[in-house]
């Protein structure tokens, strides 16, 4: 059984850390160092947890919109009712910018009323590897969990489920921190256009967090609102930030 599916990962975070020294009065030595992470820092993280460029949960629900088709389709289907599919493979990124390695596994099926029609598709996936660019070498693991519905009613498909991913990285530039971040997305009524397969509307709400050189944890929560036409806000910190998701 073949199924298409887009590349999955391909993703950079450009992370810097900058430390602020405090030096006391009439003494000659400075106290150490206080590593902090900033808003730019944040941003950076969760955008590559979300927009499709990296590979984030933008690019898995557009490419569940192209699985729905093909699954719905009695000529092109790969399932019948109550049954499930999974498929494991390697994606392999050889770019100027970022050269890395996945191991992937999926699973994905179809839930059916008593008339065997299909009302929902359920989709999940693990994932583990490593990318390097010019200032990080990073492992990292993601893992979804998806439903589908509406998948006859409406113009559009719509969406909730989670999107998990953790990062160990080590900085090749300045001090060369260790840096480790949990991002976990929960996406709520997301809106695909059955036609053009594009996002229309939605929320998720996102927490992270991490840790810095193993000696200062940070914790962050915001929200994202999909805004159509390719974009999405990110809002945390009384901050909005609009960001392209393609």
């Amino acid at each position: 059984m073949k199924n298409s599916w887009m590349s999955l990962f391909t993703f950079m975070i450009l992370l810097s850390v900058g430390f602020t020294s405090f030096s006391c009065e009439n003494e000659n030595e400075e106290e150490p160092d206080t590593t902090t992470i900033e808003d730019e820092e944040i941003l950076a993280i969760v955008s590559v947890a979300l927009v499709a460029d990296s590979e984030g949960a933008t690019a898995e629900a557009v490419e569940m919109a192209y699985v729905a088709e093909k699954e719905l389709e009695p000529s092109t289907a790969s399932i019948a009712c109550g049954e499930t599919s999974d498929s494991t493979f390697i994606t392999s990124i050889n770019e100027s910018w970022i050269t890395g390695a996945y191991e992937n596994a999926l699973t994905w099926g179809l839930n059916c009323n008593d008339n065997n029609v299909p009302i929902s598709i359920f989709y999940g996936r693990e994932m583990d590897g490593d990318y390097e660019t010019e200032r990080l070498l990073s492992e990292d693991e993601a893992s979804s969990d998806w439903l589908m519905e509406s998948l006859f009613i409406g113009p559009n498909y719509i969406l909730n489920g989670s999107y998990e991913r953790n990062g160990t990285q080590e900085s090749k530039v300045r001090e060369m921190h260790a840096f480790t971040s949990t991002v976990l997305l929960e996406i709520e009524d997301l809106n695909i256009d059955k036609g053009e397969k594009q996002i229309v509307s939605g929320i998720a709400t996102f927490t992270l967090n991490g840790n810095i050189n193993n000696t200062t944890s940070f914790s962050q929560t915001g929200t994202v609102v999909f805004l159509g036409d390719g974009q999405a806000n990110i809002i945390f910190n009384g901050n909005t930030y609009t960001v392209d998701l393609f």
